[in-house]
């Protein structure tokens, strides 16, 4: 019969103390107290900073610690698209930048001192804009247009290296398109990217300019998917598939380290919101045990895969939140006998 050393390649240490610095998997016998303990890789949502307008359908950018939300739908008072940036300082909202051009349902990139945002749907004819704005830690500028208006794009990338990734480029609304199209931003003007295989909006993404992922999202007209695309730099290739498809959902992390929370999935045309977790290693989705405190969607994420922030969103049920959850993923010690 194999060991614990054959299926996990480390010994049962004998031990008078707990070990200061712990690996995964690890298990020692603490002789001192008697007890068979094991080191864990757990993750979970907290309570953060409350937002000072409940926001749907915001850009985000930045880590947990430094983190901006712009514009959206924001509740009470302003249905149509609201101004106002958040900075996140790790445990409360204050005012940044108004943004120059308000809109919702567009993605956010970089940091809180060089952001990036784009496209997205505005109250101006034709609707979905091509509109680029750049922060720089106190007040948004207008930049290059995108080639083509869209919005419910996703976006990866920093301030001068991002990509906008899928969306619906049909104008007017309601009515829209799946889009394939995807731009590369330098940092000066927006160029034509290589196009994924698949043609959705409000999927979700994260990563670099030469290393992103995208995933999940909704194909007109009533097809929510779970497939994900991941690029290299060159060209797009298949990955694993979700285990719970869904759209809208906050999208954090590389490509090789990605995390994905919340959302709406099936049926259609009226999707449930979702509470549910997930990670991605490059090539598989793995159901996370870590659920949010509100199921939500219409919201992005910030941070990485083990220090990752939500803020706002659509429940299942109004109001609109206001709420912030913070995801911090940590090494924990678990006790497994006792003397």
């Amino acid at each position: 019969m194999a060991d614990y050393q054959d299926i996990k390649g480390l010994r049962v240490k004998y031990l008078s103390a707990d070990p200061s610095t712990e690996t995964e998997g690890e298990v020692w016998y603490n002789s001192t107290s008697g007890t068979l303990k094991t080191s864990l890789l757990m993750g979970a949502w907290s309570s953060g900073g409350t937002l000072p307008t409940a926001t749907i359908a915001a850009a985000t950018l930045g880590t947990q610690t430094a983190a901006l939300i712009t514009s959206g739908y924001g509740y009470p008072g302003n249905p149509s698209g609201i101004p106002q940036t958040n900075i996140y300082n790790g445990a409360s909202w204050t005012a940044g930048g108004a943004l120059q051009n308000p809109r919702v349902y567009f993605p956010g990139a970089g940091t809180t001192a060089a952001g990036l945002v784009f496209g997205g749907i505005s109250q101006i004819s034709p609707y979905r804009t091509a509109e680029t704005e750049e922060y720089n830690g106190t007040a948004w500028s207008e930049q290059s247009d995108l080639i083509t208006a869209r919005s419910q794009q996703a976006g990866a990338g920093t301030q001068t290296a991002a990509m906008c990734i899928t969306g619906d480029a049909k104008t007017p609304p309601p009515t829209g398109t799946s889009s394939t199209l995807v731009e590369d931003y330098n940092g000066a003007s927006w160029t034509a990217g290589t196009a994924t295989s698949i043609g959705k909006h409000l999927a979700m993404g994260c990563g670099t300019s030469t290393a992103s992922v995208v995933w999940g999202g909704n194909a007109y007209p009533y097809t929510i998917v779970g497939s994900t695309e991941d690029w290299n730099g060159t060209a797009w290739s298949a990955g694993g598939a979700m285990n719970t498809q869904r759209r809208g959902g906050g999208g954090v992390g590389i490509q090789t380290a990605a995390l994905c929370f919340g959302g709406a999935g099936p049926p259609v045309p009226s999707p449930t919101d979702s509470n549910l977790t997930e990670n991605y290693d490059g090539s598989t989705w793995t159901t996370n045990s870590a659920t949010l405190a509100t199921a939500s969607s219409s919201q992005d994420g910030m941070g990485t895969n083990t220090a990752a922030l939500l803020a706002g969103g659509s429940p299942n049920t109004p109001p609109n939140n206001t709420e912030t959850e913070e995801y911090n993923f940590a090494v924990t010690t678990q006790t497994l006998t006792t003397s």
